[in-house]
């Protein structure tokens, strides 16, 4: 079974490659984390609702609440498919440790 559902999000703006990811668990801390690792986090705990930012080496901007179950991704223009390819391998890669370290 996947641990994560994705789909297009549609919006105004023609060309914007924004995929909305809704995972089985939720966005604890150690995960953004470690999703921070492999880019340059902005984690802004101390708001009403914890919001992080993510921009990964290609560009690609990761959006999410702190233990949300859903979390945005802007791919850039230049390769999206790549973009969204290597990123789900990523993700699927932080999913798979996180259930490993609560088993």
């Amino acid at each position: 079974m996947r641990q994560i559902e994705c789909r297009k999000v549609e919006n105004c703006f023609a060309g914007n490659h924004i995929y909305e990811y809704r995972l089985r668990v939720r966005l604890i801390e150690a995960f953004i984390l470690a999703l921070g690792a492999v880019g340059t986090l902005t984690f802004h705990r101390n708001f009403p609702r914890p919001f992080f930012k993510v921009v990964l080496a290609d560009g690609a901007t990761v959006k999410g609440v702190l233990n949300d179950t859903v979390m945005k991704v802007q791919y850039t223009d230049d390769d999206p498919k790549t973009s969204k390819a290597q990123f789900e391998t990523i993700l699927e890669e932080l999913l798979e440790r996180q259930s490993k370290e609560m088993e």
